[in-house]
């Protein structure tokens, strides 16, 4: 009616608008209509009524919120006081189809890459701005004539000739192209010609998208000319480089060797320091009093604190290197933070520190090298107890994220704790926080550095936390399977080694191999050392062996032959020969195969312990001798004549 309001509606408009007649009669035009106002909506009205007639697109909601769009022609009628009689197509379909060929108009007019449209016999429909851009011909110089236009008399017909069977027989084609351009340039593009064919599956029309590659094809042939130089460059780079790599692998055999040598000099006078004093320490050359015996325990602290630092100084570099392989094996983690705590017990007890422990219960077995993470805990643990003011508190807390395949290993302390700019500073090499005149504390700075390579290399991280005055903690996470999940069947298995390398004959003065030997038993000690094979012999004369001595691997092998003995104590670095190569000259006789022959090197480098057992070694002991651990491998390994 004259208000806007509904009067009546087909159930045509009932369809499209989702409403029921009832509901729509008691809406207004205004109800329906969006993107307009009432008083839109009523100068509109006003409109019709004036000239009796309109036509326009608008767009209506349905009962549903959807929107859609519709056409709608208006009469005025004088009927029932004047009313409005409204047609409406619905036109939502040709408004989204109108806007994609808008979109695709105005991509085909935008892109960089000029597109041409030609019909079944090459005539040009139409072309893009690009077109133009690239070809310098406008749309309407170009249309109804054929792509001949740009031909430059580069390619030959055959070429043409290929690219029209392609595209009859309705398959797409791509090439590069040189055309000429409508001032007389020449220009490379790459084209791809593909056919559009109608619902029949005819051919109606082809579409070709062309790019411009001249600045390319310029840059191939600039490199195609730059090729014979590059190529003389590299070759003498190469040789250039290869004289590098060869030098540096010198350098790195030099830095092996100059450790290896380091760790042997450094080590042989300390096993002589270490060895005399643990066999004095044990009574041999007659008892002492209490004086002596704190001169022998400090004589001890400082050599041992000394081998520390060695071996610090040589597992970082070891570390650094690259050189560090680890023995993963199922490791019990108690037994590694009991064994941990024992080797730092004496000193907190002295410094009246409380030792606490708390460790998770579902936390068994980890895959770890043992040796290693035993490392890692008592550099850790010796800290606390350097930095933790006497009365303190050390702890060690065990915590499993079973969740995160992982487990914490923590390190806490009361101690002097640490400020926060220090803390970026605590895992380099050779830092050391109290590095003042004054500095209070000892140490090189390796530990933590060590640590923290050791943690890395078991996949795991290290963290801290820490206030100064509150104490600190050092936080070690490292992966964690449960034991049930791991694949092992007692241990990991290892390659098993190589075969020991052949020696050449070697002349010595044999004797009768069947000798019958005598209580006591014997040991040959084959050692370059004076000083080690002094208390070596001292010991071992006090735990009841008869000694033979030699003082290089020559020697070992004549008295070996001579004499029989029942162990052998083989220094692996010696002059003439190397204990070595003198294990493997006896593994080679039939009558020496079982005469166990323990190596002890001061070299103490990766893989010593691999080269002395693949010579042949029973057993491997690194300088300074532990005079304890010697004791336990000849009891296990030498059988006494007589069956003692």
């Amino acid at each position: 009616d004259a208000q806007g309001k509904l009067v009546d509606a087909n159930q045509a408009f009932c369809r499209m608008s989702g409403y029921t007649l009832e509901e729509l009669l008691r809406l207004s035009l205004s109800d329906l209509e969006v993107m307009e106002t009432p008083e839109d909506t009523a100068a509109r009205m006003m409109r019709i009524h004036e000239n009796g007639y309109d036509f326009f697109e608008t767009r209506n909601r349905r009962k549903d919120g959807s929107v859609f769009d519709i056409e709608v022609s208006v009469a005025y009628t004088d009927l029932g006081g004047g009313q409005f009689i409204c047609f409406g197509r619905d036109i939502t379909q040709r408004k989204q189809t109108e806007e994609a060929l808008r979109l695709q108009a105005t991509a085909l007019n935008s892109t960089v890459n000029a597109i041409i449209i030609t019909d079944r016999e090459g005539a040009i429909q139409w072309v893009n701005p690009a077109f133009t851009l690239l070809t310098g011909y406008t749309l309407e110089e170009v249309q109804d004539q054929t792509p001949r236009l740009l031909k430059s008399g580069v390619q030959a017909e055959e070429f043409y000739q290929q690219l029209w069977s392609a595209i009859l027989a309705g398959e797409t084609w791509k090439g590069e192209v040189v055309n000429r351009r409508k001032d007389g340039g020449l220009y490379h593009e790459e084209m791809t010609i593909t056919p559009m064919k109608d619902t029949r599956g005819r051919i109606e029309h082809f579409i070709g998208v062309k790019q411009d590659i001249t600045e390319r094809k310029r840059w191939q042939e600039s490199l195609e000319q730059d090729k014979e130089i590059l190529e003389q460059r590299v070759e003498e780079r190469t040789v250039a480089l290869s004289q590098a790599n060869a030098s540096l692998m010198h350098a790195m055999r030099v830095k092996d060797e100059f450790l290896a040598n380091m760790s042997h000099e450094l080590r042989t006078p300390l096993t002589g320091i270490l060895g005399m004093s643990e066999v004095l320490r044990t009574g041999i050359y007659g008892s002492h009093n209490e004086k002596t015996a704190s001169a022998l325990r400090s004589i001890e602290e400082s050599g041992q604190h000394l081998l520390s630092l060695i071996n610090d100084i040589l597992d970082l570099s070891k570390a650094e290197a690259g050189k560090i392989d680890l023995e993963l094996r199922p490791v019990l983690v108690s037994n590694v933070i009991q064994s941990s705590l024992r080797m730092v017990r004496h000193t907190a007890q002295k410094k009246q520190l409380r030792i606490n422990t708390d460790l998770d219960s579902t936390v068994d077995v980890i895959l770890a090298d043992e040796r290693r993470l035993k490392q890692i805990l008592v550099n850790l643990l010796s800290n606390a107890v350097k930095f933790t003011p006497e009365g303190g508190t050390i702890g060690v807390e065990v915590i499993g994220k079973q969740e995160q395949h992982r487990i914490d290993l923590i390190v806490w302390d009361t101690g002097i704790g640490i400020s926060p700019k220090d803390i970026e500073r605590l895992f380099k090499p050779f830092v050391q926080l109290d590095a003042g005149l004054e500095r209070q504390y000892g140490g090189t700075g390796l530990g933590l550095s060590l640590v923290s390579k050791l943690v890395e290399l078991h996949g795991g991280s290290i963290g801290v936390e820490s206030k100064p005055g509150k104490g600190s903690r050092f936080i070690v996470g490292l992966p964690w399977q449960r034991p049930e999940t791991l694949a092992w069947k007692g241990h990991l298995e290892k390659e098993k080694p190589a075969k020991a390398p052949p020696v050449e004959p070697y002349q010595y003065n044999r004797v009768d191999p069947d000798r019958q030997q005598t209580n006591p038993p014997v040991c040959l000690i084959a050692e370059d050392s004076i000083t080690t094979l002094a208390f070596l012999r001292d010991f071992l004369q006090a735990r009841g062996y008869r000694i033979l001595e030699a003082h290089n691997g020559a020697e070992a092998l004549q008295r070996v032959h001579e004499a029989r003995p029942d162990v052998v104590l083989m220094d692996v670095q010696m002059p003439v020969m190397d204990g070595l190569t003198a294990i493997r000259y006896l593994r080679q006789d039939s009558n020496f195969e079982t005469i166990p022959m323990i190596a002890l090197t001061a070299l103490a480098m990766a893989g010593d312990r691999e080269r002395c057992m693949l010579a042949g070694a029973t057993d491997y002991l690194s300088k300074p001798v532990d005079l304890d651990e010697l004791e336990i491998i000849l009891e296990r390994v030498v059988v006494r004549p007589g069956g003692a």
